[in-house]
């Protein structure tokens, strides 16, 4: 007859060896980023928004993580012309601005640029991408991965460069530091 002690204490090791790897196993997934890579990630992701550019859509998403706050701008709201929403839902703060009455005063005008130096007071914008929406920009800002996109769509999106070409699309997509069209 076997012992079944024995087979308790080593199982009971196994569980105690077990349990003291846990902490370990939770810190290989990946290192923590240094100030230097997080900065890096933001200007890669930030990039492609900042060439001189006219973007004219129906409708703008911007999805980004809120250490891009200060890079898109934020229209206004006036009662007669625009509804503005508000909507808070699994770390995600999305804010919805709709052109209620479709005339071209509604449009709203939202830019993506480096954001400004906290003692800049001067107005002037770098290199930046410029979106005319006609009806509804939606900004969403959630916690955790680090991220910037903006898609603009619409009947026809016209897409002005600074070389003066307008591109007429269907879509216009900025997303995970690259350009589609």
């Amino acid at each position: 007859m076997k012992n079944p002690i024995g087979k308790c204490r080593w199982r009971g090791r196994l569980v105690v060896g077990l349990i003291a790897m846990l902490p370990s196993l939770g810190s290989c997934g990946a290192t923590p980023a240094t100030t230097e890579m997080t900065t890096q990630e933001e200007r890669r992701l930030l990039a492609p928004f900042l060439a001189q550019r006219l973007v004219v859509c129906d409708e703008l998403v911007v999805d980004m993580s809120g250490n891009f706050d200060k890079c898109v701008t934020t229209p206004g709201v006036d009662r007669e012309l625009h509804r503005f929403d508000v909507r808070e839902q699994d770390g995600v703060i999305e804010k919805v601005w709709t052109n209620i009455t479709g005339l071209q005063a509604g449009w709203f005008s939202i830019t993506i640029r480096e954001a400004p130096a906290p003692d800049d007071v001067s107005g002037k914008l770098g290199p930046h991408t410029t979106y005319k929406v006609l009806n509804r920009f939606t900004r969403r800002t959630r916690g955790g991965t680090m991220g910037l996109s903006a898609v603009a769509t619409g009947e026809q999106v016209l897409v002005e460069e600074t070389r003066g070409q307008v591109q007429k699309l269907r879509e216009f997509t900025i997303a995970d530091g690259v350009v589609r069209r």
